[in-house]
């Protein structure tokens, strides 16, 4: 049981690759009595390069999301495979085992 707020950061990029939302909320309780808040968001768009060539790769081969995340993540300054949550007490990413930044995006 948890007795402490979890403080919960969410990343969305959607499938028309123009900018990435960003979500924080607050999760307290335990279920079946869970309540959550949100404490902020914000979307920031991508620049139009990084947009052009995000959908010119996709267009010649599939990016599954985790490798896109691994990539804006690494835009980001941030390594995908650090950034962990504990969840069943275990830490998580993101990206989970998968996500590897996309050579051709990050160049």
């Amino acid at each position: 049981m948890r007795s402490s707020p979890l403080l919960v950061l969410g990343l969305m990029s959607g499938t028309s690759a123009d900018a990435i939302d960003i979500a924080l909320a607050r999760i307290s309780g335990t279920p079946p009595h869970l309540n959550s808040k949100l404490l902020n968001h914000t979307s920031i768009n991508f620049p139009h390069a990084l947009r052009k060539e995000i959908l010119r790769v996709a267009e010649q081969q599939p990016i599954s999301d985790h490798d896109l995340h691994a990539t804006i993540l690494q835009l980001l300054g941030i390594d995908h495979k650090k950034l962990t949550y504990r969840f069943n007490g275990r830490d998580m990413r993101l990206t989970d085992v998968y996500g590897v930044p996309i050579p051709q995006i990050i160049a």
